[in-house]
């Protein structure tokens, strides 16, 4: 006899309560990003604030019913999984305004865990509603489709081109990924830190502990970036990127 798996616990601002895209900082960079008053009050009647989640919580676990997109409002999200063997895989990181869980679409089913790697708050869309609504929308249909494009072209380089790259060059192509993409808040010199462990790094790139170590030194000794024990601060420069890897 077989029993339906629980629902995931997601956490909740208050019961109900709606995103108001208006206040929301990853407005310019979400889904809804270029739509007019009435497109936008659409898609915020459908769409729910959820969180904060603490580093480590999950909003989402592997094998939980598929019900829902998710964007990230503020806050850093990971993906992971666990292969075939048992390792651990870090899939892909998500940042503001950046939509994750569509790997799901056309399952019943997550196929990873989706995780905040700091305090972290989401928009929820529910599938359903969201799927009706881009039939009324075409323009946010057009969006959505674009942003699912550049996952795919952002998984097919990390798994087919960058991974017959040397990892210090790897390493370079992911950091500059992220200063181009400008997900990460930058201070008031233009550097980010990223909320992104060392392991989790490796992991993503498929490189050894060793071997992310001895490129973060060697970027760190051009100049690129401090690399600290805990945390990477990337030092936005493009006459460092160039004298890095030109």
């Amino acid at each position: 006899m077989t029993t339906e798996k629980p629902e995931p616990r997601l956490r909740v601002i208050a019961s109900g309560a709606r995103t108001d895209c208006d206040q929301c900082e990853a407005r310019d960079r979400c889904p809804g990003a270029g739509l007019n008053d009435e497109q936008l009050k659409a898609l915020a009647a459908i769409s729910t604030t959820r969180g904060p989640y603490k580093p480590g919580e999950a909003i989402y676990r592997m094998e939980d019913r598929f019900h829902s997109l998710f964007v990230v409002q503020t806050g850093a999200v990971k993906v992971e999984s666990v292969s075939d063997e048992g390792d651990a895989l870090v899939d892909g990181f998500y940042f503001s305004g950046e939509m994750f869980g569509v790997d799901a679409i056309g399952d019943s089913r997550y196929r990873n865990d989706a995780v905040a790697m700091e305090s972290t708050w989401v928009c929820e869309l529910p599938y359903d509603k969201l799927e009706h609504l881009c039939g009324q929308i075409p323009e946010l249909q057009h969006k959505i489709f674009k942003l699912l494009g550049h996952q795919i072209r952002q998984i097919n380089n990390n798994l087919v081109h960058n991974r017959g790259l040397p990892a210090e060059k790897r390493v370079m192509m992911f950091l500059q990924t992220l200063s181009e993409s400008n997900v990460i808040r930058r201070n008031e010199a233009g550097r980010f830190r990223l909320p992104i462990s060392k392991g989790d790094i490796a992991c993503y790139l498929g490189l050894r502990p060793e071997s992310l170590s001895r490129a973060l030194s060697k970027l760190a000794a051009e100049g690129v970036i401090r690399n600290n024990a805990k945390l990477i601060e990337l030092v936005e420069s493009e006459t460092a990127f160039e004298l890095a890897y030109k």
